[in-house]
Parts: C-alpha cells; sequence; structure tokens
C-alpha cells in the first residue's frame, strides 16, 4: 500500500491540474477529492489527529506505512475497522465486529499473506475481511 500511495505522491503534480471522474462522469474532482474518497479512511488511521493537506498526511502516512512494525500496522487496522463497520449497514454481528479485542484475535491469528492483504488499511481489503468474519459468526 506504502508503494500505491508513494507513486501518488511521485505524480502528484502532475496529477493535480486534471479533473477526475470518480462516481459518475457528469461530476468531476480534483485530485485531493478523489484521494478523500478512496484512501481518507486510510490515511487518517495510519495519522489520526494530523491536520495537515491532504498531500502533507499522504506524505506522513507513506512514511509511516514503510517502516511500520506487524504491531503498527495492526494499530492502523484496528482504527479503521469500527469506522467500516459503522459505515456498512450489510453486517450483522456489529457490536462483535467493532470489539477490539475479537478484532486484535482476529488479525492477530492471520496467516502472513493474509495479514499483508490488509495491513496497509486498504478499504477495500478490509472490508473483505470484515465480511468474512461476519459470515463466520452466523446468521
Amino acid at each position: 500500500m506504502a508503494k500505491r500511495l508513494a507513486s501518488v505522491l511521485h505524480f502528484w503534480d502532475v496529477l493535480e491540474g486534471p479533473r477526475y471522474a470518480f462516481w459518475s462522469a457528469e461530476q468531476r474532482s480534483t485530485l485531493d477529492e478523489l484521494v478523500e474518497n478512496i484512501h481518507g479512511k486510510t490515511l487518517r488511521a495510519w495519522c489520526p489527529g494530523y491536520p495537515s493537506s491532504l498531500r502533507g498526511l499522504l506524505e506522513l502516512t507513506v512514511g509511516r506505512m514503510s517502516r511500520a512494525t506487524r504491531e503498527e500496522c495492526m494499530e492502523a487496522v484496528l482504527r479503521l475497522m469500527p469506522v467500516l463497520v459503522a459505515e456498512d449497514p450489510e453486517f450483522k454481528h456489529r457490536e462483535k465486529l467493532c470489539d477490539p479485542h475479537f478484532l486484535r484475535e482476529r488479525l492477530a491469528a492471520l496467516a502472513s499473506d493474509d495479514f499483508e492483504e490488509v495491513s496497509g488499511g486498504y478499504t477495500y481489503a478490509v472490508t473483505a475481511r470484515l465480511a468474512a468474519w461476519d459470515r463466520e459468526l452466523g446468521p
């Protein structure tokens, strides 16, 4: 994830000029709006309370991600998971999926490859993992 975000930073000045169609072709977004929509929650999970420009937040996040230990990755993902659960009305076991002890236990039990998939806090991957745990908890 850090490499993906670093690539955006590398080309930031070039990418800043155009407008982007994100949700619909009629509504054009700036680069800041696009990055905020796609990665804002992840950036804030890695750098909570950081009051900077989005580009500054992205720079700080890339630095933290690239040097992070497994435990630091886990802490960022643990900050992100309840935010994602709150947004998604499809989860049936919301209370359990927001329980930090349950989440920490589940994250710690993941195989290295599975942990790597969610460790950067990519919202799609984290939501998919939460959905799998939600299904495991039953109807």
